[in-house]
């Protein structure tokens, strides 16, 4: 919802990403490290990152996490959180500047936009309106949004006309 810039995910004085968790959904096992609920919120991650935590954990080199599992060789990809566990291999290593937890409003003093990071918007629990959106990201979804809920043609028009207004063109993150 912000203009975006490296600064809301990268603290330039250390050189060093930020993370960032999303909530309590689980996407795959997180092998001893926090979960960050990945497909909720968005984390900025390199693919060799990700591509390390994949193999390692396909070759069955996983494990040694935070409750010492033993190595595990992943087979079915709900066996995995490639983004949380490459988060927490990160943050162990002190390779991020910092981690915030969902809610945290310590990203407030480190961002240029000095809002929270991430926001969830879940029309059926109670938010049925964009208005008063202040974070960088919003993950909306819910009955009028998403296909999987109910259909309501009130929450549909109204938020329908709202990304609309709000975002005409394409993202740098979307195709064309």
């Amino acid at each position: 919802l912000r203009e975006y810039s490296r600064d809301i995910w990268f603290d330039a004085s250390k050189s060093l990403p930020y993370g960032h968790s999303f909530g309590s959904w689980v996407g795959g096992k997180t092998h001893g490290h926090p979960n960050i609920a990945e497909l909720h919120g968005v984390n900025f991650l390199n693919r060799c990152s990700l591509q390390y935590v994949i193999e390692k954990y396909a070759r069955g080199g996983g494990g040694g996490g935070l409750d010492n599992e033993a190595p595990v060789q992943i087979t079915d990809p709900d066996d995995l959180s490639p983004a949380g566990v490459a988060l927490g291999l990160l943050d162990e290593e002190r390779l991020l500047a910092k981690f915030y937890s969902y809610h945290s409003s310590g990203f407030r003093s480190v961002t240029p936009h000095h809002t929270e990071f991430f926001r969830e918007c879940h029309t059926n629990g109670g938010c049925k309106s964009p208005d008063g959106f202040r974070e960088i990201f919003v993950n909306v979804q819910g009955e009028g949004v998403s296909v999987e809920y109910k259909e309501d043609n009130m929450l549909r028009n109204r938020w329908s006309e709202w990304f609309q207004t709000s975002f005409p063109m394409p993202s740098m993150f979307e195709g064309s």
